[in-house]
């Protein structure tokens, strides 16, 4: 999917929503639900193939780890962004932020070892 078409089929079902809005509300939820996944879909194969180009740059080298979990954060936060804003257009925006803590906690629990990392050197440079 290239830039072009995810722009006319985002904006396409805008507009498709925008008509149908006043009649039918449900259907529109639907529109944005199946639009919001095809798009995620499409931005998901890109998001797989930079992180493997950038993932072989790092090869062999001492951040690797550190570059596999800033890409597994960034996945996190944008499943959880995406997954709340589908809530709010549903009109539940208190699960939508809750997606949102629970992803921001997963992003703590994920980052502890990277804030052990900086501790030990700030220690080391300390000593």
């Amino acid at each position: 999917m290239t830039m072009f078409s995810a722009a006319a089929m985002g904006i396409g079902a805008v507009f498709l929503m925008l008509y149908l809005k006043p009649q039918q509300k449900e259907i529109t939820v639907l529109i944005g639900v199946c639009v919001t996944g095809l798009l995620f879909s499409g931005t998901a194969q890109k998001a797989v193939s930079a992180c493997r180009q950038i993932l072989s740059y790092a090869d062999g080298s001492d951040w690797q780890d550190t570059l596999k979990i800033l890409l597994k954060a960034l996945g996190i936060a944008s499943l959880g962004q995406i997954s709340a804003d589908i809530c709010r257009e549903a009109g539940e925006n208190t699960v939508g932020t809750h997606l949102e803590q629970f992803a921001k906690a997963e992003i703590l629990l994920l980052s502890l070892p990277l804030t052990a990392e900086l501790i030990a050197l700030v220690r080391e440079m300390l000593a």
